[in-house]
């Protein structure tokens, strides 16, 4: 396959790696809009805190893994961030240091992480 075309389709060198994440808080943390209203809480709950936190903390490694859920289970596709493309994306060791990050969490009880995927796949 010419450079042209593995560049085009993410193949070879230009294939991004990435892995999904699913955890559990001990809590539910309310997560959408109309519960923090409903909640009396501020406009920013705990449950969009949360994801903020982690989203920021992703993004200043190079990462990017916004999750999202019903506010006691949680999941993510970690990637590289748009800007740090075209590197290989995440590995291993990576993989490593997010879900040790995730696992330290307070909030978090239980943390599933899935294999390194080509995450062009379709």
């Amino acid at each position: 396959m010419k450079k042209r075309l593995r560049k085009k389709l993410h193949r070879g060198e230009y294939a991004v790696f990435g892995f999904h994440l699913e955890f559990t808080t001990r809590e539910r943390l309310a997560w959408t809009l109309s519960e923090t209203i409903v909640d009396g809480s501020d406009l920013n709950g705990p449950g969009i805190a949360f994801s903020n936190r982690l989203d920021e903390w992703a993004h200043g490694r190079g990462w990017c893994c916004a999750p999202g859920g019903d506010g006691k289970r949680w999941g993510c596709f970690a990637v590289p961030a748009r800007e740090n493309r075209p590197r290989p994306g995440i590995t291993a060791e990576g993989r490593d240091v997010i879900l040790s990050y995730v696992r330290a969490l307070p909030e978090v009880e239980a943390v599933v992480a899935g294999p390194l995927v080509d995450s062009w796949v379709r």
